[in-house]
């Protein structure tokens, strides 16, 4: 990869000493990790640091969404001319983006074999992802077509999910870089058993649900139907590997025994026994039941500890290559792989107990799960002659061999208002948010954030607005987030709620809200008992994520943006974290109104033009259901008998201008 001077674009000072502090550390150390805020440029001072040492770069961001920042970093260090972009997705990724949705035992595409030899300069200055591939190279499938390109060493710059790069066999060489480490750095954990509070409300009995180990037994039992290899051999050496797994399973399935129920009688003479001047009321009955039964879980579950480690001796293991999952499912095989990794990872047992569950009707539950600190990272990063780890969240952990470089301050930290909404009460500081937001809308468009769908859709009862975050079918979520805000840029008066989760997650997008409302910040609680302070720490950082998004730059322009809160907690820990950001109190529905009014700034609105293009025709894809539809205008159905797939139309649509 050439070295040129950026041109047409000037770092900060700040900048500026941070990528001259981040290349002398990286030439000595090999290893780096920056620590610099949300917004603050991360994405072109990596971009910047890794030019400078002239060898190929990986990427990895934590969504596809992370993608466009950086190629608009390498656009404005001018230097995106000269490089070879390529841009691998997993299967599902590829399917749904590119596709129309196709199921792969549908397509027709060549996956396997021969592919044609390529020189590199034919890729330079180009964005190689799967519709290049697709209007280049139509016979082949995009997903395998960029897998072996990027392993042939044709990219000078590969862009990609950390987890297709963990999890795939894409092997990449000289200079890493992992944007918000803090995400791939996570604890791994596998829940092993759960207890749910039995009929009789006094004791726990295994989950009538099917369990994580059922469910790893039924994955195996289909790749025994089905192997995938023809060859007597492989095939025999394949059923070996699965039934020793299949065996190992079992044996942790069948090791949790039937917790011996518990009468009121028994219960209530123990209670008394501790507490014998306490009236034994039914709750404190309900509530020492369980602590009981959870006592011998946890016993037991102790036990087991040495059984698991013992299983890191077990060659099969350590055997499996990603070949042997071919025929599952993405969900299948990261049920998988999150199991070898955490039984082959010295794991330890820890019981998670709840008193009451909303999900379970207030009922309570034991849950123990094996969990491992140790990352596929740690085990991958050893063939990179480089690495550096962005965040601005950073891991509790992080090896002493990464030199860390921090950026103390928010430059744009004034414009960042946090209101906290004080009152005695939860419920009156409720109605207070309630009367503000209904104050609020006709100026400005506010996203909310609960911490789960259930609370998401109490928040929209309660308050009002719409979900975003819940079933996108074939829609992915960054396309459905991106439909939304293209509302929000046309009109006021918006409210949208959103959940942690897998499904819905902080994205740069939310940059054109005006504002955002925290309706809770604590998630579920943590699969262990013993670090609380840990599982605080990283809801704050996710309550950080969700924030810092809404208070982005968009298009260069730094606006005053607001985050209305009721929980005080909240509030001290997000001022902990940033400190140098706008921090108020009102006691009113009213003084906090007249506060926001003076400091925040509406995002201007934009006004739709109606525009005639050419579009080609894709199939779109939605359960059972098949539409033909022009590719720029998705929800516009076309008549079967008059178009087919890769014809051309024109279509009128409305375009922002």
């Amino acid at each position: 990869m050439n070295h040129t001077e950026a041109q047409n674009f000037e770092f900060t000072s700040e900048q500026k000493d941070i990528i001259k502090e981040l290349t002398e550390k990286l030439r000595v150390s090999h290893k780096a990790l920056l620590d610099a805020p949300t917004n603050w440029g991360k994405t072109l001072v990596y971009c910047d640091v890794a030019r400078k040492f002239n060898l190929p770069i990986t990427i990895l961001v934590n969504t596809y969404e992370g993608v466009k920042p950086v190629i608009d970093a390498l656009s404005k260090l001018n230097v995106l001319k000269n490089l070879a972009v390529f841009i691998p997705m997993g299967k599902d990724n590829i399917r749904k983006r590119f596709c129309g949705g196709l199921k792969c035992k549908e397509c027709t595409k060549k996956r396997r074999g021969r592919f044609p030899s390529l020189r590199k300069k034919a890729f330079i200055g180009k964005i190689v992802n799967g519709e290049f591939v697709l209007k280049n190279y139509p016979e082949y499938c995009p997903y395998s077509w960029l897998k072996h390109y990027v392993n042939e060493g044709l990219a000078d710059v590969v862009i990609t999910h950390w987890k297709l790069f963990t999890d795939s066999s894409i092997h990449t060489e000289g200079f890493l870089i992992v944007d918000e480490v803090d995400k791939p750095l996570e604890p791994h954990s596998f829940p092993l058993v759960k207890y749910e509070l039995g009929q009789g409300g006094l004791h726990l009995e295994s989950s009538r649900t099917k369990s994580s180990l059922a469910e790893l037994l039924r994955i195996l039992d289909k790749m025994l139907e089905n192997p995938p290899y023809s060859d007597r051999d492989e095939k025999e050496f394949f059923i070996r590997r699965v039934q020793t797994l299949q065996k190992i399973v079992r044996e942790l399935k069948d090791w949790f025994p039937s917790i011996p129920k518990l009468e009121a009688e028994s219960i209530d003479r123990s209670f008394k026994l501790r507490a014998p001047d306490v009236e034994v009321k039914p709750v404190e009955t309900y509530r020492y039941g369980i602590q009981i039964t959870s006592t011998l879980i946890k016993d037991k579950a102790e036990e087991l500890k040495p059984i698991i480690r013992s299983y890191e001796k077990v060659d099969e293991l350590n055997e499996f290559v990603n070949y042997d999952f071919i025929r599952l499912t993405p969900q299948e095989r990261d049920a998988i792989y999150t199991f070898l990794h955490v039984i082959k990872n010295k794991p330890e047992i820890f019981c998670k107990q709840v008193l009451a569950s909303p999900a379970l009707d207030g009922k309570g539950y034991v849950e123990v799960h094996a969990i491992t600190k140790s990352h596929e990272l740690d085990q991958l990063i050893g063939r990179y002659a480089k690495v550096l780890y962005v965040t601005a969240t950073p891991p509790a952990y992080v090896s002493p061999e990464f030199e860390i470089v921090k950026v103390e301050s928010d430059p744009t930290g004034p414009k960042k208002l946090v209101l906290l909404l004080r009152k005695k009460e939860r419920k009156e500081a409720q109605l207070e948010v309630k009367t503000l937001i209904a104050k609020l809308l006709p100026r400005f468009n506010i996203i909310g954030l609960a911490s789960s769908y259930r609370r998401m859709k109490v928040a929209v009862k309660h308050f009002g607005g719409l979900t975003v975050g819940s079933h996108y079918g074939d829609e992915t979520y960054d396309d459905y987030i991106g439909n939304v805000c293209e509302i929000v840029k046309t009109s006021k008066g918006h409210l949208y709620w959103t959940h942690y989760g897998s499904l819905s997650r902080a994205t740069n997008d939310l940059g054109v809200f005006d504002g955002c409302v925290v309706h809770s910040w604590m998630a579920r609680s943590p699969p262990h008992e013993v670090d609380k302070l840990e599982y605080t720490r990283k809801c704050v950082n996710e309550l950080y994520q969700f924030v810092s998004r809404v208070f982005r730059t968009i298009e260069g322009q730094h606006r005053s943006r607001f985050c209305i809160m009721w929980e005080k907690k909240a509030f001290e820990q997000l001022k902990a974290m940033r400190p140098d950001w706008s921090y108020r109190v009102a006691r009113s529905a009213d003084e906090a109104y007249r506060i926001i009014v003076q400091h925040a700034e509406a995002a201007p609105l934009i006004r739709p033009v109606e525009v005639t293009v050419e579009s080609e025709v894709v199939e779109k894809r939605q359960g059972p259901y098949r539409y033909l539809v022009p590719k720029v205008a998705p929800n516009l159905n076309l008549p079967r008998n008059r178009f087919k797939p890769g014809d051309k139309v024109r279509v009128t649509v409305k375009k922002l201008s």
